[in-house]
């Protein structure tokens, strides 16, 4: 399985193999290694997936 970047909104990027930490926005000469596919969610997508984790967690992801 492929590592995973995740877009929000188009500009902030999450790393979730390296424990969910917010990296800032990507530049246009960014190169993406090529074991890792991008994914991009809404906000709202990415506040559901905090929140659902945080039921079955008792925490969010960066805690």
């Amino acid at each position: 399985m492929k590592k995973q970047i995740w877009l929000i909104d188009g500009g902030f990027v999450m790393e979730p193999f390296l424990g969910g930490k917010l990296l800032g926005e990507l530049g246009n000469d960014y190169e993406l290694p090529a074991d890792v596919e991008v994914v991009s969610y809404t906000q709202k997508q990415f506040d559901e997936m905090c929140d659902e984790f945080y039921k079955e967690n008792g925490h969010y992801p960066d805690q």
